[in-house]
């Protein structure tokens, strides 16, 4: 098992390889108006698959979750059993969101959708490119 420190140190590369890949084009049509907010706006979904996936889907301890905040529904990811949250794209925020009021969620497909795959296949290239030191 992984001590903490590595644990956190590989969900930070991760996310941080997953925000690096977000393009507009990866949020719905209904959520583009979001993205004359901030970048982040409108990607919550796509960035909370993807790190479902990447941490090892249901088998990582994370669930995502949902909560409505400053009018919109936003997702992350919330640890089954130790509460901890991934929020890729809390940034997107004015203001604090209050975890503890959202609610767990459950994935309707038991693979990636289609943005998120083509997020992960983004993500998995990023990652490869650095481990090789190619850019």
């Amino acid at each position: 098992m992984a001590s903490k420190n590595t644990a956190t140190a590989q969900v930070k590369k991760l996310g941080a390889a997953v925000i690096a890949s977000l393009t507009p084009e990866l949020v719905k049509e209904e959520f583009q108006f979001l993205q004359k907010k901030h970048r982040l706006g409108g990607h919550c979904y796509v960035a909370t698959e993807a790190m479902y996936y990447l941490l090892g889907g249901k088998n990582s301890g994370y669930m995502p979750a949902s909560i409505v905040h400053e009018g919109v529904k936003h997702y992350y990811l919330k640890h089954r059993e130790t509460g901890e949250v991934i929020d890729l794209t809390a940034a997107q925020f004015r203001t604090a969101i209050a975890y503890q009021k959202g609610r767990g969620s459950v994935y309707r497909q038991f693979k990636p959708s289609k943005r998120t795959a083509t997020l992960l296949a983004r993500v998995n290239n990023r990652l490869s490119k650095k481990k090789t030191g190619k850019r």
